[in-house]
């Protein structure tokens, strides 16, 4: 998701805009050959109606644009 784009959260019918955006690597299994990880994308929002209400650190998993 990019900066400034429209989204909504899944069951709320607010809209929110993208106001940060970043990815975390996490560490799934460490063993002695290998290291397996999946990276999850994270976004902070602020609603479009009232800026004060802001969300942060939500999963792209959970928000879909508009």
């Amino acid at each position: 998701m990019e900066i400034g784009q429209k989204c909504k959260i899944n069951n709320d019918e607010r809209v929110y805009k993208v106001t940060n955006s970043w990815k975390e690597k996490r560490i799934i299994e460490n063993t002695e050959n290998s290291i397996e990880y999946e990276i999850e994308i994270f976004v902070n929002l602020e609603e479009i109606d009232n800026s004060e209400n802001t969300k942060a650190k939500v999963s792209t998993t959970k928000v879909y644009p508009v």
